[in-house]
């Protein structure tokens, strides 16, 4: 038993050095709802994620590739597009969104989930590492397992402790950031919606 704690101990320090962030143990509380990823933050509406996602790449808002098949939403009653995605180079950013409860129709979607990703190679994995490391601040908890990760009630070397609470996640060159609260708001919308009174 000693020795398998010892060998834990071991790959946890072997860890935290090869990425130069602080020891595994030390947690720390952020609001991953106040980042963003290239330049989109959760809660913003289509036009705002778009605009910001085309200057960060600094490509023309034509170049992103918006949902070509839009289906109704339950809180408008309308057809509305649900994800975009832009490719420059071999990155690749995509943007989901769901229906904002209550109804705003000037902003009738919210960013709910984004992901960031490039092309496998060791190079990348440590270059995304890195970058998310200046970028974010050092991560409120790191998993051996499963990434790093910036949330609000961060539990040691496991991870996030609630998985319903926002986040930003990065897993070797794949990097996310959602905020559940949207998703959880339009799936209540739609079951209340659909609730009747038997009258059998």
């Amino acid at each position: 038993m000693t020795f398998v704690r010892l060998s834990l101990t071991a790959l946890l320090a072997a860890a935290t050095l090869q990425h130069g962030l602080p020891a595994l143990a030390q947690t720390r509380s952020v609001d991953p709802r106040e980042f963003d990823v290239a330049g989109v933050k959760t809660g913003m509406d289509m036009q705002q994620a778009i605009a910001a996602a085309a200057a960060h790449f600094g490509v023309p808002k034509s170049q992103v590739k918006v949902d070509p098949y839009p289906g109704v939403d339950v809180v408008t009653k309308t057809r509305l597009q649900r994800y975009f995605t832009i490719e420059k180079g071999s990155a690749r950013l995509s943007v989901h969104f769901d229906p904002r409860v209550p109804l705003d129709k000037a902003h009738p979607s919210a960013v709910s989930f984004i992901t960031y990703e490039l092309p496998w190679t060791g190079e990348n994995k440590s270059a995304m590492a890195k970058a998310a490391a200046e970028k974010y601040g050092a991560p409120t908890a790191e998993a051996l397992t499963y990434g790093m990760h910036w949330c609000e009630r961060p539990r040691a070397n496991i991870g996030c402790d609630d998985m319903d609470e926002p986040r930003l996640a990065l897993s070797g060159v794949k990097m996310t950031l959602s905020d559940p609260a949207w998703g959880k708001a339009a799936r209540k919308f739609s079951d209340e919606a659909k609730t009747v009174k038997p009258s059998f």
